[in-house]
């Protein structure tokens, strides 16, 4: 993939000065950050940590008019953690786009669940870690391999979605069975709105690690013990109202996992409340509730982004979870589960994007 992206980039100003109707753009985010977890398996934790408040990533995206409205589009995209080198596959995908028609994509392609992560509270607070449990409603973005995607013309407002996964064996796949997600979005000046539905087969999920649970499915549960949900169906909604400086949020998430027959029913409620006193500071707090088959969390997060620059910001954030019920141990996203029922995490770092 290196090799591939160092070819694309070498041929830029050949490709600018043959085709004046075409356009590449290269862009990209890194960022990076000192972390302090008060419990990791009995432990503390304290380290860097890469892509926490924004994922790392280098792309080219592109354009060709190919004239009454219609253009060939691409994009590229490699994702990256600073503090180890390694790479993985975020965005490939090519297609057309029309004024009229709407734009059609093929490719490995984010999941239009990524249309209502930009409405919950952790999104705009930039706390990742305080995603929704296990991140099983996919609002931490995700991507799908072997996916047509269909994005209908803006009108007054309104755009509808459409994907299908044909599903993949590659490792590293969200999904190894068929996915098809449909949605509906609305934007103006002051509402932001989205909605989505989907049925994705094939999800590998490991309970105990994720949301540290010791018992789902009707089985009693290991560190060891994965999943292959045989589909998993999730619907969200969410709505976002901004009024000057201050911006008002919620999401609902329900996502029904079934596994060996048994059906597990996953429910979130996410608000958040952000400020931004002036162009350079940004605040941000949110809480959600989630449960699950007896189990509950609720977490909170907070942060603070200030911009040196347009394209440089520092922050710092904290996230918290409770989690309740027999034997549950705490875990907020991405995270080794706590020993306890309680987790908390502070983080400071930086991100820039060109």
């Amino acid at each position: 993939m290196n090799k591939i992206f160092i070819f694309m980039l070498s041929i830029i100003p050949v490709c600018q000065s043959a085709y004046a109707q075409s356009s590449i753009t290269l862009y990209g985010v890194v960022d990076d950050s000192l972390t302090y977890v008060n419990n990791v398996a009995g432990g503390k934790f304290v380290g860097m940590q890469s892509q926490k408040q924004w994922p790392n990533y280098f792309g080219l995206t592109g354009a060709e008019d190919l004239g009454a409205g219609l253009r060939a589009v691409f994009k590229i995209e490699e994702g990256l953690n600073l503090n180890t080198g390694s790479s993985y596959a975020r965005t490939s995908m090519v297609g057309l786009s029309s004024n009229e028609f709407g734009t059609l994509t093929l490719g490995r392609q984010i999941d239009l669940y990524a249309n209502v992560t930009q409405l919950t509270s952790t999104f705009y607070a930039n706390a990742i870690d305080g995603l929704h449990p296990g991140d099983y409603d996919r609002l931490a973005v995700v991507f799908l391999n072997n996916a047509v995607k269909y994005a209908s013309p803006t009108i007054d407002g309104f755009r509808l979605d459409g994907l299908y996964s044909f599903g993949s064996a590659d490792s590293g796949t969200t999904n190894g069975g068929r996915a098809f997600e449909v949605a509906a979005n609305y934007k103006n000046s002051i509402v932001s709105a989205s909605t989505v539905y989907g049925s994705i087969n094939g999800i590998a999920v490991t309970p105990y690690n994720d949301i540290g649970v010791p018992e789902l499915f009707g089985h009693s549960l290991s560190a060891s013990t994965t999943f292959n949900l045989t589909h998993s169906d999730i619907f969200t909604a969410g709505a976002a109202v901004t009024l000057e400086a201050w911006r008002l949020s919620a999401v609902y998430s329900n996502t029904r996992m079934k596994a060996g027959g048994v059906t597990e029913r996953l429910s979130s409620y996410d608000a958040g409340v952000g400020w931004l006193p002036r162009p350079d500071l940004k605040f941000g707090i949110g809480y959600v509730y989630s449960s699950l088959d007896g189990y509950h969390w609720n977490s909170g997060n907070a942060a603070a982004n200030y911009s040196l620059s347009k394209r440089t910001t520092l922050y710092l954030d904290g996230s918290l979870i409770k989690a309740s019920g027999p034997n549950v141990r705490a875990a907020l996203t991405s995270m080794t589960p706590s020993s306890t029922d309680l987790q908390a995490l502070v983080r400071v770092g930086i991100e820039h994007s060109f």
